[in-house]
């Protein structure tokens, strides 16, 4: 049996997947600058200083914070153990790997957040991002390219691209599929003995009614797309970094000096606010302290005249909620045990504060999501939640996190 299509439903056709194929370069173009390559050593970093820092030093230093030293690990596990590892430590523990079980032993079993929502791309981009951290100055020493980091970047260039020559190519398709269109159409006229009108200029045929519309729902998607975009950034202020009355250091005070967090912010272990330090509080060390490596008796001389006429030095405020927004540090501190540095970065390594993270209402509820609560420890959950307490008795379940408990729900910050 022969099937016969009129040259009429053929130039039909055409047009139809003509204007498929523009619509899918457009797609792809649009969607070009936000695709990166599935591993990256600067989407590593990112990811690492998110979640990473608050536990572990970064991986060119040899040095234990909460957790192990992360230095060269690449070469002390396989990728599939460090993938198993970050992403479910609780459950790789269970399985019964004597490597894991030694290590939470061996750090008086302080137990490691979980990522699930980690793929293994974004491990992978973690584990990256150390490897050329702890090879740093071998990489500075030795030739500017190659390494698994050379390797990983150049990888990144291609792909893109490769997806760039992807948008090229159906655009010309979409050019060559409409010029084969319009000699279709010519043809069917012709054939069934209509009057061929006279050839449009190119132009013309390109700004015809069906082309017009398909432009126009291109620009709508891209409005939308960039409001959504810009309306979800009102109100964020990552980065900020106000100038400070004094020039404080914390890489000075929290780093090098290692003074305790609390010290100087010690409501936050008991309030809803972390506090500012009053000036007496900066004059226990600096009655002693009257010079500074950096600024000399030019900053310090400001405390104490701050302090001899009673006043308190006008610091102004990085980190802003929404006044609809509730926030108590106490109850991440001092229950959940949650580090500073999850919150406001690699603190001690800042010699002026900026805030480190979005602070968005997504990026609170992924940590509520993902950070398992101190549960089994603390008898506060004991009456409350005797079906959690059951489940984790009898194996269902590996972890409770802050999610189960209602860290999810509206009314948790917006009472």
């Amino acid at each position: 049996m022969t099937f016969y299509y009129k040259p009429s439903r053929i130039a039909e056709l055409t047009r139809v997947s003509a204007r498929l194929l523009l619509l899918l370069s457009f797609i792809f173009s649009f969607n070009v600058s936000v695709s990166t390559a599935a591993v990256s050593v600067a989407d590593g970093q990112k990811l690492f200083a998110n979640n990473c820092r608050s536990c572990h030093t970064t991986p060119d230093k040899d040095q234990v914070l909460v957790g192990p030293s992360l230095k060269n690990i690449d070469k002390k596990r396989s990728e599939a153990w460090l993938i198993s590892w970050i992403r479910n430590n609780v459950a790789f523990r269970a399985s019964g790997d004597k490597d894991a079980i030694a290590i939470f032993e061996e750090y008086k079993k302080a137990s490691m957040t979980q990522f699930l929502s980690f793929t293994d791309d974004d491990i992978k981009s973690i584990v990256a991002y150390i490897n050329d951290a702890s090879n740093k100055v071998a990489v500075v020493a030795s030739a500017p390219t190659g390494g698994a980091a050379g390797a990983v970047e150049e990888s990144a260039d291609s792909y893109t691209g490769i997806l760039w020559v992807v948008v090229v190519t159906l655009a010309g398709l979409s050019f060559l599929i409409f010029r084969i269109n319009n000699n279709l159409r010519r043809y069917a006229g012709e054939k069934e003995g209509e009057e061929i009108p006279e050839e449009r200029p190119f132009f013309k045929a390109i700004f015809s009614k069906g082309n017009v519309a398909l432009m126009l729902f291109m620009c709508v998607m891209f409005l939308g797309y960039w409001m959504v975009n810009e309306g979800q950034s009102l109100g964020r202020s990552r980065n900020y970094q106000p100038i400070q009355p004094v020039k404080f250091s914390h890489k000075i005070h929290a780093g090098q000096n290692q003074i305790n967090c609390l010290y100087c912010h010690s409501g936050a272990e008991k309030s809803k606010v972390a506090s500012i330090p009053s000036v007496s509080v900066c004059m226990n060390c600096h009655k002693a302290i009257k010079e500074g490596p950096i600024t000399g008796t030019a900053e310090i001389s400001k405390i104490y005249a701050a302090y001899d006429n009673n006043q308190p030095i006008k610091w102004v405020k990085v980190h802003n909620l929404p006044d609809h927004v509730y926030f108590n540090h106490a109850q991440h501190v001092k229950a959940g045990q949650v580090a500073c540095q999850t919150c406001h970065g690699p603190i001690q390594e800042m010699d002026e504060v900026k805030q480190f993270a979005s602070l968005s209402m997504g990026w609170c509820v992924n940590c509520h999501r993902n950070t398992a609560t101190q549960f089994a420890q603390n008898k506060y959950y004991d009456p409350l939640f005797s079906k959690l307490h059951e489940e984790l008795k009898t194996g269902k379940i590996s972890q409770v996190t802050e999610g189960d408990l209602g860290g999810t729900e509206c009314q948790k910050c917006h009472y």
